[in-house]
């Protein structure tokens, strides 16, 4: 290397490090709530049904990404997570406006792919499409009343917003873009020591490599109680 090389490499390098400084001065990050971040740890617990608990992994999680909507009024961050120990994956629902703030624990039990019309029907459609209808049954036969839209209606429009999930604090070139199109359901678990509201997230999800119906089940979390930031 000569020595001009190594004075332009000296240079590019000292360019690369402003830009870097630049950056970790302004993350991405910055607006999420209680100092969560990408790339941080957090640590849930929570006493739940039986019936519930074996559906998320308690304990320490890694902060992989976020995004930031805004959705009825509201701003709604998703922050997704990473279980340290057995790399599960799930996500954190924070929703606030003014000086109301509150939070929901999700985890994905299920992916559709949906390949035909027909199919897409089933989940979409104007008459009795199930993300939007007024009842949702599970699998197993549990019933989730709509949440989302007026309660008196038999069928209601999907909620639709677009989502910027950034996966990089310092870099926003690392984002997916997803569109959403998603109504959310619940229920009360009667319990003997731990009773609770379940919700169910229907979301039909599409971006640049596909599109599929995502079925996530969720809890609420006192942030206080049931979320220790570690750092």
């Amino acid at each position: 290397m000569t020595i001009w090389e190594l004075v332009k490499a000296k240079r590019e390098k000292a360019r690369l490090q402003k830009l870097s400084a630049l950056q970790m001065a302004n993350p991405l990050d910055r607006a999420l709530p209680f100092g969560l971040h990408i790339d941080g740890k957090i640590d849930i617990s929570i006493l739940l049904p039986d019936a519930i608990d074996p559906l998320f992994s308690q304990g320490a999680h890694i902060i992989e990404g976020f995004s930031e909507v805004s959705l009825m009024d509201y701003t709604c961050f998703r922050v997704m997570l990473r279980q340290e120990q057995d790399e599960s994956g799930s996500y954190l629902w924070i929703t606030q406006k003014d000086h109301e703030i509150f939070a929901r624990w999700f985890v994905n039990i299920d992916e559709v792919f949906p390949s035909s019309t027909e199919e897409w029907d089933f989940w979409l459609s104007d008459d009795d499409g199930s993300i939007g209808i007024q009842q949702f049954q599970m699998k197993d036969g549990a019933l989730f009343d709509r949440l989302w839209g007026a309660r008196e209606e038999s069928i209601v429009e999907p909620v639709c917003f677009d989502e910027r999930l950034v996966l990089n604090r310092f870099d926003d070139t690392e984002t997916k873009f997803i569109e959403h199109r998603s109504m959310l359901y619940g229920r009360e678990v009667g319990d003997d020591v731990c009773p609770c509201d379940e919700y169910v997230l229907l979301s039909a999800c599409s971006e640049r490599d596909g599109s599929c119906v995502s079925i996530d089940v969720g809890v609420d979390l006192d942030l206080s109680a049931n979320i220790k930031v570690i750092y």
